[in-house]
């Protein structure tokens, strides 16, 4: 994304994975944003890059609130959020009249940095994506169990979603997919959650895919057969 970019413009690395404790602050980005903007001579723009769409778990908020409090002129540019896009690389449909008639995106995590708990409120909710929540994967099946879905409900990891070269796919239930993906890094990844989740509505995957299915099927066996095929990049989280 950053090769139309012209090669003597500086660039700064800001991204966050998985709360890992190299992640860059939230408030040291707003700091950049501000102090780049203007330092920028007449002609100049700072572009602030994300994946995905800026304004679904982008923290776009404090960055758009810190640049109008400094009246920092700004435009944002919408995305495509990689909770539409990876399900559809992966041949799964968010909504279908008989298995989905509706559909919640939330976080993998709460403010404290824990799985959520108190999921009671989507248990009417047919398909639940998931964004930041590989690391907190067993945690969050376990309260999804808790707030009453059927432990052999699917679920579908999708890792580097839209990547020619790194999407991989984990098929399982809600019992059997933290052993599905044990050993893997989740990071970054999208969790789908219900009966559309086991939907394979695709006719081949993307080029050198990796598709592991249930428990029974031994990481690094491909099956095209059963196989189905993070956020996409707008000019997010």
């Amino acid at each position: 994304p950053l090769a139309p970019a012209p090669r003597p413009a500086p660039r700064h690395f800001v991204g966050k994975r998985g709360g890992d404790s190299t992640s860059t602050p939230q408030a040291e980005i707003e700091r950049l944003l501000v102090s780049l903007a203007q330092e920028m001579g007449a002609g100049k723009k700072v572009v602030r890059l994300k994946a995905g769409d800026p304004f679904v778990f982008g923290r776009a908020r404090g960055e758009v609130e810190t640049l109008a409090k400094a009246a920092v002129a700004f435009r944002v540019v919408p995305g495509l959020s990689s909770a539409i896009t990876g399900p559809l690389l992966a041949g799964v449909p968010l909504t279908d009249p008989l298995l989905s008639r509706s559909f919640a995106v939330l976080s993998g995590f709460d403010l404290h940095g824990k799985a959520p708990h108190d999921l009671q409120g989507f248990s009417a909710v047919d398909t639940l994506v998931v964004l930041m929540g590989g690391s907190r994967l067993a945690g969050l099946c376990w309260s999804l169990v808790e707030a009453g879905r059927v432990p052999s409900t699917p679920v579908l990891v999708i890792r580097w979603a839209g990547h020619p070269d790194k999407q991989e796919e984990w098929r399982g239930t809600l019992e059997t997919i933290a052993a599905v993906t044990e050993g893997h890094s989740l990071s970054p990844a999208v969790i789908v959650v219900g009966q559309a989740a086991a939907l394979h509505l695709r006719h081949a995957p993307p080029p050198n895919a990796r598709l592991w299915g249930d428990i029974a099927q031994p990481p690094g066996t491909e099956s095209v057969a059963e196989g189905s095929g993070t956020d996409s990049v707008p000019p997010s989280e």
